[in-house]
């Protein structure tokens, strides 16, 4: 929902520039205006130009941030599948690995989407950190008897680091968002461009 008011905020800067630049033209001689057209039209297509350039710069780190948080998603969705695998390849001790991963499974669907379309995504890094310390204490618990069980604890291990670092990592990234200032940069110069056309 944050984004329709931003969209709002930005169409109505955009028709404010608008009008001051009309107010603007009315004020000055007619002689003035016609001699400064062509260099008006210059002015314009090159801001029209560096606009257009800044925001497919955008448009592209945005696509590259959603690429880059879909692959992050699907290895967790990968390594939350092979360490089900390997707790069920351990045995009847891994049932309670696997009744921990059920809760882990539903803290990060909680920590990553939001049924309340109004709701705030709220990151914390010692949420991530309460979910994982039962877990570690599961796998250290563990006792392999035969090499079979030493393989598949070997294997939770390694999932389970992944998943623990691939959700740090979109913490982090969830947390930094593009910062407000640049946004403000990139619409003031956008309206003071279209202004300036007119």
């Amino acid at each position: 929902m944050i984004f329709v008011y931003r969209a709002a905020i930005i169409a109505f800067a955009t028709f404010a520039s608008a009008l001051l630049g009309f107010g603007v033209q009315a004020l000055l001689p007619a002689d003035y205006v016609a001699a400064s057209k062509s260099m008006i039209g210059s002015v314009g297509g090159l801001d029209a130009t560096l606009v257009a350039i800044v925001l497919g710069l955008l448009i592209w780190t945005a696509h590259g941030q959603f690429t880059t948080q879909l692959t992050q998603l699907q290895a967790i969705g990968r390594a939350l599948i092979l360490l089900d695998l390997a707790f069920a390849g351990y045995g009847h001790e891994g049932a309670v690995g696997r009744k921990e991963l059920h809760g882990i499974v539903t803290c990060a669907r909680a920590r990553l989407w939001i049924e309340d379309p109004k709701g705030r995504r709220s990151l914390v890094y010692s949420d991530l950190a309460a979910e994982v310390l039962p877990m570690r204490g599961t796998l250290f618990g563990l006792r392999p008897a035969n090499d079979d069980q030493r393989h598949a604890l070997d294997a939770a291990r390694d999932h389970f680091g992944t998943i623990v670092d691939t959700q740090l990592t979109m913490l982090r990234s969830l947390v930094n968002p593009v910062p407000n200032l640049l946004l403000t940069i990139v619409v003031g110069w956008a309206c003071l461009c279209f202004s300036a056309t007119r």
